[in-house]
Formats: structure tokens, sequence, C-alpha cells
């Protein structure tokens, strides 16, 4: 099982929190940041940051064990990776920040031109 040392005061241990939820994982939540638990968090993560996960069952679990050989590929050659480069993938929070500064057109063409990628369940893979 893995563990995720958070503390409820950091919004991206809340993120991780909700990602592992959504994708079915079990997994333990310590708080990482009180004093008895620092030397814990400090064997997954020596600068005692949260959200920290534990490495060794990352690696064990299936799921991970793919990325750290994407990450792997991608740092040797990019350019061999199957990966659209020339279109900008757009979260919600920042297509409202676009319209919300007055970009309508800018965004319009972009959206016309096809170099746009929306959000969709399961992306980015």
């Amino acid at each position: 099982m893995l563990t995720l040392y958070e503390n409820a005061f950091s919004p991206f241990a809340r993120k991780v929190k909700m990602v592992l939820e959504y994708k079915g994982l079990e997994f333990n939540m310590v708080d990482g940041l009180t004093r008895d638990n620092h030397r814990k968090l400090a064997a997954v993560n020596k600068r005692l940051e949260v959200p920290a996960l534990d490495h060794q069952r990352c690696r064990e679990t299936q799921l991970f064990a793919n990325d750290i050989a994407r990450t792997k590929a991608y740092l040797a050659d990019p350019s061999k990776l199957d990966i659209e480069r020339e279109k900008i993938f757009w979260r919600g929070d920042r297509i409202e920040w676009i319209l919300a500064r007055g970009y309508h057109d800018w965004f319009l063409k972009e959206i016309e031109e096809g170099r746009i990628l929306w959000p969709q369940i399961g992306v980015p893979t």
C-alpha cells in the first residue's frame, strides 16, 4: 500500500490525495510535518516537504513503474516520444485567465487553427 505524507494546510497534498482516490488506489496518509513523523518523512524526502509518496512502494506499484521508464526515455531523447508539441493543452483555469484579460480574438484564432488540445478523461496518459 502507498503512503502519502501530507499536511492539512498543503493544497498540493490535497491534489495528490484526490488523484490517488480518483485512481482507486489504497493509501495511508501520514502528517509528515508533525515532529513525530519527521524521521519517516526524511527517509522519503530529505527536504522534509509534503506531499511525498513512499518511493519504494511507488516502484512496486505497476501504475508508477511505467512513469519512471517514460521519464528516463524522455530525458534520453525527447524526439522519440509520440507527443504532439505543436498544440497547447488548455486547462479550465487558464482559459478563464485568457478570457478575463481580453484575449478572446487570439484564443478563437488558436481554436480555429487547431492548435488546442482540450482536456479529456484520461489525458495525459
